[in-house]
């Protein structure tokens, strides 16, 4: 009898802890295993659990059918998740647009984004991901084939913080959505245009003494618009 009645009080307990306390012993939890064990424990934990989610990464499955029902399930984690700072959605070339809408209640926090082979992606997603996530840092764009110079107008406008962007093969992009990102966001230090055919060179003039790296692979860089690049690296080299 008394064992049960030590059960009970325990229980009651642990049921008066507050969030933050409950938040503080998920954060010490280092496994994956025991966070999730943690977060099925009541609907309680399940909550604390998704509020001490940093980190969120999905691993493309090379099977479209998998790739869907992945794209179906995260406005759902998304929506649960609002503390997140870094996300990987790589490789789920199934991924519409809808399922990017939560992160405009979400968002705030996130830090760094990949949608690297999103092909899925247009301007309208990379729009709501500008007006959800204004401090990110660093985002992966490459080989998302339909984004234009319009996601690169909405990101520079609405991710002023901006320091890293690969747009590696994203073939809809031009020299105005690069000068976009120079005009907009000054502390841009890397930048990745491998691949994409349709730059001259023309929109890095002015950009910002923070810029300290390129990758324009396979470019097809006028020869002014070659000066001007290697004039905008030299400038802000000193």
């Amino acid at each position: 009898m008394e064992r049960e009645e030590i059960g009970v009080s325990l229980e009651n307990s642990i049921s008066y802890l507050s969030d933050d306390c409950l938040l503080s012993i998920f954060n010490k939890l280092e496994s994956g295993s025991e966070r999730s064990a943690f977060g099925l424990t009541c609907k309680n934990w399940f909550k604390v659990r998704n509020l001490g989610r940093k980190s969120l990464t999905f691993h493309c499955s090379f099977n479209p059918a998998i790739d869907k029902e992945h794209a179906k399930c995260i406005p759902k984690i998304l929506a649960h998740s609002p503390c997140l700072n870094r996300i990987s959605l790589a490789g789920l070339t199934e991924l519409p647009d809808s399922a990017l809408s939560t992160l405009r209640v979400s968002g705030s926090s996130l830090k760094s984004f990949s949608l690297y082979c999103c092909s899925g992606i247009t301007d309208d997603g990379l729009a709501q991901v500008a007006i959800g996530c204004p401090n990110l840092v660093v985002v992966e764009l490459q080989s998302c084939f339909n984004i234009t110079d319009a996601a690169l107008e909405s990101l520079s406008k609405g991710c002023r913080g901006l320091k890293s962007l690969n747009l590696g093969s994203c073939m809809g992009i031009t020299d105005q959505g690069v000068s976009a990102i120079f005009s907009n966001c000054p502390n841009i230090c890397t930048l990745i245009v491998t691949g994409c055919r349709r730059l001259s060179g023309a929109g890095f003039r002015g950009c910002s003494s923070s810029f300290r790296y390129l990758e324009a692979e396979s470019c097809m860089l006028s020869p002014d618009g070659l000066l001007v690049t290697l004039r905008s690296l030299k400038a802000s080299a000193f």
